[in-house]
Protein backbone atom coordinates (compact mmCIF):
# COMPACT_ATOMS: atom_id res chain seq x y z
CA UNK A 1 0.00 0.00 0.00
CA UNK A 2 1.37 3.67 -1.43
CA UNK A 3 2.31 6.16 1.61
CA UNK A 4 -0.61 8.06 0.22
CA UNK A 5 -3.28 5.25 0.48
CA UNK A 6 -2.20 4.57 4.14
CA UNK A 7 -2.83 8.43 4.81
CA UNK A 8 -6.34 8.24 3.26
CA UNK A 9 -6.96 4.55 5.94
CA UNK A 10 -5.61 6.46 8.35
CA UNK A 11 -8.09 9.34 7.94
CA UNK A 12 -10.69 7.57 7.09
CA UNK A 13 -10.99 5.82 10.57
CA UNK A 14 -10.34 9.54 12.18
CA UNK A 15 -13.39 10.83 10.33
CA UNK A 16 -15.49 7.99 11.17
CA UNK A 17 -14.36 7.60 14.00
CA UNK A 18 -15.11 5.12 12.73
CA UNK A 19 -18.17 6.12 11.36
CA UNK A 20 -18.70 4.19 8.13
CA UNK A 21 -22.27 3.27 6.12
CA UNK A 22 -22.99 -0.18 6.31
CA UNK A 23 -25.39 -0.35 3.40
CA UNK A 24 -24.35 -4.26 1.85
CA UNK A 25 -22.28 -5.41 4.16
CA UNK A 26 -24.56 -7.20 6.17
CA UNK A 27 -23.80 -5.14 9.40
CA UNK A 28 -25.93 -2.77 11.06
CA UNK A 29 -25.94 0.79 11.13
CA UNK A 30 -27.88 2.59 13.55
CA UNK A 31 -27.71 6.19 15.21
CA UNK A 32 -25.61 5.48 18.45
CA UNK A 33 -27.03 6.29 21.54
CA UNK A 34 -25.29 8.82 23.97
CA UNK A 35 -24.23 7.44 27.44
CA UNK A 36 -24.22 10.95 28.69
CA UNK A 37 -25.12 14.67 27.32
CA UNK A 38 -21.37 16.28 27.49
CA UNK A 39 -18.41 15.87 25.92
CA UNK A 40 -15.12 17.09 27.54
CA UNK A 41 -13.71 20.52 26.61
CA UNK A 42 -10.89 22.33 28.50
CA UNK A 43 -13.20 23.18 31.34
CA UNK A 44 -14.59 20.40 31.86
CA UNK A 45 -14.04 17.21 33.07
CA UNK A 46 -14.61 13.79 30.49
CA UNK A 47 -17.54 12.79 32.74
CA UNK A 48 -20.50 14.75 33.85
CA UNK A 49 -20.04 16.69 37.36
CA UNK A 50 -23.01 14.31 38.98
CA UNK A 51 -21.44 10.94 37.85
CA UNK A 52 -18.38 9.19 39.19
CA UNK A 53 -14.90 9.16 37.20
CA UNK A 54 -14.63 6.19 35.84
CA UNK A 55 -12.10 3.43 37.05
CA UNK A 56 -10.24 1.18 35.19
CA UNK A 57 -7.90 -1.27 37.05
CA UNK A 58 -4.11 -1.63 35.89
CA UNK A 59 -3.37 -3.89 33.14
CA UNK A 60 0.02 -5.04 33.87
CA UNK A 61 -0.31 -7.40 30.50
CA UNK A 62 0.00 -4.77 28.47
CA UNK A 63 3.29 -3.08 29.53
CA UNK A 64 6.30 -3.11 27.28
CA UNK A 65 8.66 -6.34 28.13
CA UNK A 66 11.89 -5.67 29.77
CA UNK A 67 14.80 -7.65 27.95
CA UNK A 68 17.77 -6.29 30.06
CA UNK A 69 17.03 -5.38 33.69
CA UNK A 70 20.60 -4.58 34.50
CA UNK A 71 22.14 -2.67 31.28
CA UNK A 72 25.24 -0.43 31.91
CA UNK A 73 23.60 2.66 32.19
CA UNK A 74 21.54 1.78 34.73
CA UNK A 75 17.90 2.12 32.61
CA UNK A 76 16.13 -1.19 32.05
CA UNK A 77 16.49 -2.24 28.21
CA UNK A 78 12.68 -2.89 27.34
CA UNK A 79 10.74 -3.31 24.18
CA UNK A 80 7.13 -2.52 23.23
CA UNK A 81 4.93 -5.47 22.76
CA UNK A 82 3.63 -6.63 19.12
CA UNK A 83 -0.26 -6.02 18.57
CA UNK A 84 -1.32 -7.65 15.25
CA UNK A 85 -3.24 -4.76 13.47
CA UNK A 86 -6.17 -6.96 12.66
CA UNK A 87 -4.18 -9.88 12.50
CA UNK A 88 -1.14 -10.43 9.97
CA UNK A 89 -3.01 -7.61 7.80
CA UNK A 90 0.16 -7.45 5.68
CA UNK A 91 -0.20 -10.43 4.40
CA UNK A 92 -3.58 -12.10 4.84
CA UNK A 93 -7.24 -10.83 5.07
CA UNK A 94 -7.40 -8.64 8.00
CA UNK A 95 -9.94 -9.85 10.61
CA UNK A 96 -10.01 -12.98 9.03
CA UNK A 97 -8.90 -16.31 11.40
CA UNK A 98 -6.16 -17.08 9.20
CA UNK A 99 -4.94 -13.39 9.41
CA UNK A 100 -5.07 -14.26 13.16
CA UNK A 101 -3.90 -17.55 13.38
CA UNK A 102 -0.80 -15.77 11.42
CA UNK A 103 -0.19 -13.44 13.61
CA UNK A 104 0.15 -16.40 16.32
CA UNK A 105 2.50 -18.57 14.47
CA UNK A 106 4.86 -15.24 13.69
CA UNK A 107 5.04 -14.07 17.58
CA UNK A 108 2.65 -11.42 17.84
CA UNK A 109 1.78 -10.58 21.89
CA UNK A 110 -1.52 -8.95 21.75
CA UNK A 111 -4.23 -8.94 18.65
CA UNK A 112 -6.36 -6.06 17.64
CA UNK A 113 -9.55 -6.04 16.38
CA UNK A 114 -12.69 -4.28 15.47
CA UNK A 115 -16.15 -4.91 16.54
CA UNK A 116 -19.83 -4.52 15.39
CA UNK A 117 -23.29 -6.46 15.28
CA UNK A 118 -24.28 -8.18 12.53
CA UNK A 119 -28.08 -7.53 11.52
CA UNK A 120 -28.93 -10.65 13.55
CA UNK A 121 -27.34 -8.75 16.72
CA UNK A 122 -24.34 -10.59 16.62
CA UNK A 123 -21.13 -9.46 17.38
CA UNK A 124 -18.42 -9.52 14.07
CA UNK A 125 -14.79 -8.63 13.45
CA UNK A 126 -14.94 -6.08 10.83
CA UNK A 127 -13.70 -2.88 9.72
CA UNK A 128 -16.03 -1.77 6.78
CA UNK A 129 -15.20 0.61 4.05
CA UNK A 130 -17.44 3.59 3.83
CA UNK A 131 -18.60 2.08 0.61
CA UNK A 132 -20.35 -0.61 2.59
CA UNK A 133 -18.10 -3.25 1.34
CA UNK A 134 -16.07 -6.08 2.43
CA UNK A 135 -13.65 -5.43 -0.46
CA UNK A 136 -11.07 -4.00 2.02
CA UNK A 137 -11.66 -6.79 4.91
CA UNK A 138 -11.53 -9.75 2.31
CA UNK A 139 -8.91 -8.75 -0.49
CA UNK A 140 -9.24 -11.28 -3.11
CA UNK A 141 -10.19 -14.13 -0.83
CA UNK A 142 -13.76 -14.03 -1.25
CA UNK A 143 -14.44 -17.23 0.49
CA UNK A 144 -13.04 -16.37 3.67
CA UNK A 145 -15.64 -15.48 6.44
CA UNK A 146 -16.23 -12.64 8.28
CA UNK A 147 -15.61 -14.62 12.08
CA UNK A 148 -17.18 -13.93 14.70
CA UNK A 149 -16.12 -12.09 18.07
CA UNK A 150 -16.96 -15.82 19.82
CA UNK A 151 -14.80 -17.93 17.01
CA UNK A 152 -11.69 -15.21 17.82
CA UNK A 153 -11.70 -16.32 22.32
CA UNK A 154 -12.65 -19.62 21.48
CA UNK A 155 -9.18 -20.19 19.48
CA UNK A 156 -7.40 -17.30 22.15
CA UNK A 157 -8.38 -20.49 24.57
CA UNK A 158 -6.03 -22.98 23.03
CA UNK A 159 -3.11 -23.77 24.01
CA UNK A 160 -1.09 -21.84 21.37
CA UNK A 161 -2.60 -18.66 21.96
CA UNK A 162 -3.08 -18.82 25.61
CA UNK A 163 -0.69 -16.07 25.81
CA UNK A 164 -1.74 -13.48 23.66
CA UNK A 165 -4.45 -10.97 24.88
CA UNK A 166 -6.60 -8.77 22.85
CA UNK A 167 -7.59 -5.04 22.02
CA UNK A 168 -11.20 -4.63 21.37
CA UNK A 169 -11.80 -1.01 19.13
CA UNK A 170 -15.61 -0.36 19.42
CA UNK A 171 -16.44 1.40 16.51
CA UNK A 172 -19.08 4.03 16.85
CA UNK A 173 -21.19 2.56 13.45
CA UNK A 174 -24.04 0.68 16.38
CA UNK A 175 -26.17 1.51 19.15
CA UNK A 176 -23.16 1.47 21.70
CA UNK A 177 -25.23 0.26 24.88
CA UNK A 178 -26.42 -3.09 22.56
CA UNK A 179 -22.86 -3.27 21.00
CA UNK A 180 -21.09 -3.16 24.31
CA UNK A 181 -23.43 -5.85 25.88
CA UNK A 182 -23.83 -8.28 23.37
CA UNK A 183 -19.62 -7.76 23.49
CA UNK A 184 -19.76 -8.37 27.30
CA UNK A 185 -22.22 -11.39 26.86
CA UNK A 186 -19.78 -13.26 24.53
CA UNK A 187 -17.25 -12.67 26.38
CA UNK A 188 -18.99 -14.02 29.47
CA UNK A 189 -20.21 -17.45 27.59
CA UNK A 190 -17.09 -17.91 26.03
CA UNK A 191 -15.30 -18.00 29.26
CA UNK A 192 -17.41 -20.27 30.75
CA UNK A 193 -17.16 -22.86 27.94
CA UNK A 194 -13.58 -22.26 27.98
CA UNK A 195 -13.21 -23.22 31.87
CA UNK A 196 -15.46 -25.98 31.20
CA UNK A 197 -13.94 -27.31 27.93
CA UNK A 198 -10.28 -26.50 28.37
CA UNK A 199 -9.77 -26.44 31.42
CA UNK A 200 -8.39 -22.08 31.13
CA UNK A 201 -8.81 -20.70 34.29
CA UNK A 202 -7.29 -17.29 33.01
CA UNK A 203 -10.58 -15.13 33.03
CA UNK A 204 -11.11 -12.86 30.10
CA UNK A 205 -10.96 -9.41 32.35
CA UNK A 206 -6.41 -10.51 32.67
CA UNK A 207 -6.40 -10.76 28.75
CA UNK A 208 -8.54 -8.20 27.29
CA UNK A 209 -8.39 -3.76 26.82
CA UNK A 210 -11.76 -2.37 25.65
CA UNK A 211 -11.10 0.61 23.58
CA UNK A 212 -13.48 3.66 23.21
CA UNK A 213 -12.95 6.77 20.95
CA UNK A 214 -14.78 9.28 23.09
CA UNK A 215 -15.75 10.05 26.63
CA UNK A 216 -19.52 8.21 26.23
CA UNK A 217 -17.93 5.30 25.13
CA UNK A 218 -14.98 5.28 28.05
CA UNK A 219 -18.35 6.45 30.45
CA UNK A 220 -20.68 3.13 29.04
CA UNK A 221 -17.34 0.77 29.10
CA UNK A 222 -16.44 1.34 32.86
CA UNK A 223 -20.43 0.52 33.63
CA UNK A 224 -20.66 -2.45 31.26
CA UNK A 225 -17.12 -3.91 31.75
CA UNK A 226 -16.50 -3.49 35.51
CA UNK A 227 -12.77 -5.13 35.97
CA UNK A 228 -11.72 -5.39 32.66
CA UNK A 229 -9.11 -2.60 31.53
CA UNK A 230 -9.41 0.26 29.00
CA UNK A 231 -7.85 2.78 26.25
CA UNK A 232 -8.70 6.00 25.03
CA UNK A 233 -8.20 5.43 20.94
CA UNK A 234 -7.10 8.88 19.66
CA UNK A 235 -6.04 11.15 17.35
CA UNK A 236 -5.91 14.50 19.28
CA UNK A 237 -3.35 14.98 21.51
CA UNK A 238 -5.39 18.07 23.56
CA UNK A 239 -8.24 15.52 23.46
CA UNK A 240 -6.58 13.11 24.57
CA UNK A 241 -4.86 14.96 28.00
CA UNK A 242 -8.43 15.20 29.33
CA UNK A 243 -8.32 12.00 30.25
CA UNK A 244 -5.60 11.51 32.38
CA UNK A 245 -7.89 12.40 35.67
CA UNK A 246 -9.82 8.92 34.39
CA UNK A 247 -7.93 6.28 36.81
CA UNK A 248 -5.50 3.18 35.09
CA UNK A 249 -6.70 4.79 31.78
CA UNK A 250 -4.65 3.77 28.75
CA UNK A 251 -3.97 5.81 25.55
CA UNK A 252 -4.44 4.02 21.95
CA UNK A 253 -2.69 6.88 20.47
CA UNK A 254 -2.22 7.28 15.92
CA UNK A 255 1.72 7.25 15.80
CA UNK A 256 1.98 9.92 13.40
CA UNK A 257 0.56 12.46 15.91
CA UNK A 258 2.91 11.89 18.87
CA UNK A 259 6.10 13.00 16.18
CA UNK A 260 7.10 16.60 17.33
CA UNK A 261 7.25 18.41 20.37
CA UNK A 262 3.94 18.13 21.41
CA UNK A 263 3.87 14.54 21.20
CA UNK A 264 7.11 14.05 22.89
CA UNK A 265 5.58 15.85 25.69
CA UNK A 266 2.79 13.70 25.85
CA UNK A 267 4.91 10.85 25.49
CA UNK A 268 6.55 11.64 28.34
CA UNK A 269 3.62 12.70 30.66
CA UNK A 270 1.72 9.17 29.82
CA UNK A 271 5.04 8.38 31.04
CA UNK A 272 5.10 10.25 34.11
CA UNK A 273 1.19 9.44 34.22
CA UNK A 274 2.48 5.09 34.84
CA UNK A 275 0.15 4.82 32.35
CA UNK A 276 0.15 2.11 29.17
CA UNK A 277 0.24 4.07 25.81
CA UNK A 278 0.09 2.24 22.35
CA UNK A 279 0.51 3.27 18.80
CA UNK A 280 -1.05 3.13 15.67
CA UNK A 281 -0.44 2.04 12.96
CA UNK A 282 3.45 1.71 12.70
CA UNK A 283 4.71 -0.17 9.35
CA UNK A 284 8.08 1.34 8.47
CA UNK A 285 10.98 0.24 9.67
CA UNK A 286 11.84 3.14 10.74
CA UNK A 287 8.90 4.44 13.13
CA UNK A 288 9.05 1.53 14.35
CA UNK A 289 12.66 1.54 15.77
CA UNK A 290 11.25 5.46 16.82
CA UNK A 291 8.53 3.97 18.65
CA UNK A 292 11.20 1.34 20.83
CA UNK A 293 13.33 4.59 21.34
CA UNK A 294 10.16 6.43 22.93
CA UNK A 295 9.54 2.96 25.12
CA UNK A 296 5.75 3.00 24.44
CA UNK A 297 4.21 -0.17 25.89
CA UNK A 298 2.82 -1.62 22.59
CA UNK A 299 2.83 -0.94 18.98
CA UNK A 300 -0.01 -2.02 16.80
CA UNK A 301 1.33 -3.28 12.94
CA UNK A 302 0.19 -5.06 10.23
CA UNK A 303 3.60 -6.80 10.13
CA UNK A 304 4.38 -7.84 13.72
CA UNK A 305 7.20 -10.28 12.03
CA UNK A 306 8.88 -7.43 10.89
CA UNK A 307 8.48 -5.76 14.09
CA UNK A 308 9.95 -8.19 16.21
CA UNK A 309 12.81 -8.21 14.03
CA UNK A 310 13.25 -4.77 14.53
CA UNK A 311 12.86 -5.12 18.02
CA UNK A 312 15.64 -7.54 18.02
CA UNK A 313 17.87 -4.96 16.21
CA UNK A 314 17.42 -2.67 18.48
CA UNK A 315 18.43 -5.32 21.53
CA UNK A 316 21.69 -6.54 20.16
CA UNK A 317 19.85 -9.75 19.62
CA UNK A 318 18.84 -9.89 23.14
CA UNK A 319 15.28 -10.20 22.58
CA UNK A 320 13.17 -13.31 21.81
CA UNK A 321 9.21 -12.95 20.66
CA UNK A 322 7.11 -16.05 21.99
CA UNK A 323 7.24 -17.66 17.79
CA UNK A 324 10.59 -18.00 18.50
CA UNK A 325 13.88 -16.53 17.43
CA UNK A 326 14.06 -13.57 14.69
CA UNK A 327 16.90 -12.95 12.07
CA UNK A 328 18.75 -9.73 13.39
CA UNK A 329 19.56 -7.33 9.97
CA UNK A 330 22.01 -5.27 11.67
CA UNK A 331 22.34 -1.75 12.77
CA UNK A 332 21.68 0.58 9.88
CA UNK A 333 22.01 4.52 9.23
CA UNK A 334 18.73 6.28 7.54
CA UNK A 335 20.10 7.69 4.19
CA UNK A 336 19.03 11.55 4.68
CA UNK A 337 16.84 11.16 1.45
CA UNK A 338 14.64 8.53 2.97
CA UNK A 339 14.86 10.67 6.54
CA UNK A 340 13.33 13.94 4.82
CA UNK A 341 10.60 11.67 2.74
CA UNK A 342 9.45 9.95 5.77
CA UNK A 343 8.85 13.49 7.69
CA UNK A 344 7.58 15.09 4.81
CA UNK A 345 4.79 12.36 5.24
CA UNK A 346 4.41 12.95 8.75
CA UNK A 347 3.50 16.71 7.76
CA UNK A 348 1.39 15.90 5.32
CA UNK A 349 -0.23 13.21 7.48
CA UNK A 350 -0.73 15.74 10.26
CA UNK A 351 -1.98 18.38 8.13
CA UNK A 352 -4.74 15.48 6.62
CA UNK A 353 -5.72 14.79 9.98
CA UNK A 354 -5.90 18.09 11.48
CA UNK A 355 -8.69 18.73 8.81
CA UNK A 356 -10.41 15.52 8.47
CA UNK A 357 -10.31 15.49 12.44
CA UNK A 358 -12.76 18.52 12.24
CA UNK A 359 -15.77 16.64 11.04
CA UNK A 360 -14.80 13.74 13.88
CA UNK A 361 -15.05 16.40 16.68
CA UNK A 362 -18.33 18.20 14.69
CA UNK A 363 -20.01 14.95 14.88
CA UNK A 364 -19.93 15.04 17.93
CA UNK A 365 -20.28 18.46 18.83
CA UNK A 366 -23.74 17.65 16.91
CA UNK A 367 -24.68 14.56 19.31
CA UNK A 368 -24.11 16.47 22.34
CA UNK A 369 -25.34 19.81 21.75
CA UNK A 370 -22.24 21.90 23.21
CA UNK A 371 -18.62 22.17 22.27
CA UNK A 372 -15.86 19.47 21.90
CA UNK A 373 -12.43 20.56 22.82
CA UNK A 374 -10.00 19.22 20.14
Amino acid sequence: MTPMALLLEESRAISTGSKSVARNSGLRHTKPALAGKMEPNEKTPPVAEDAKVPTFPEIPFTRALVVDPTAEDGQAKQVPQAIAHRGYKAMYPENTMSAFKAAVKVGAHAIETDIHLSKDGVVVLSHIDQDGTLKRCFGVDKKEPMPRLSELLEYLAMPEAGHLWLFLDVKRDDDPEELLSLTRRTIDHAETAVRKDNGQAKPWKDRIVVGGWSEDYISLITKMFPGFGAALIGFSVKYARQFFEVPNLGFNMLQKILVGPIGSRFIKDVRAADRPLFLWTVNDEEWMDWSINKKVDGVITDDPKLFLEVCKRATDGDFEGPGGHYGSRGRRQVPLRRKAKLYAQIAWAQILIFVMSWYFFASLKKQHGRKVDK
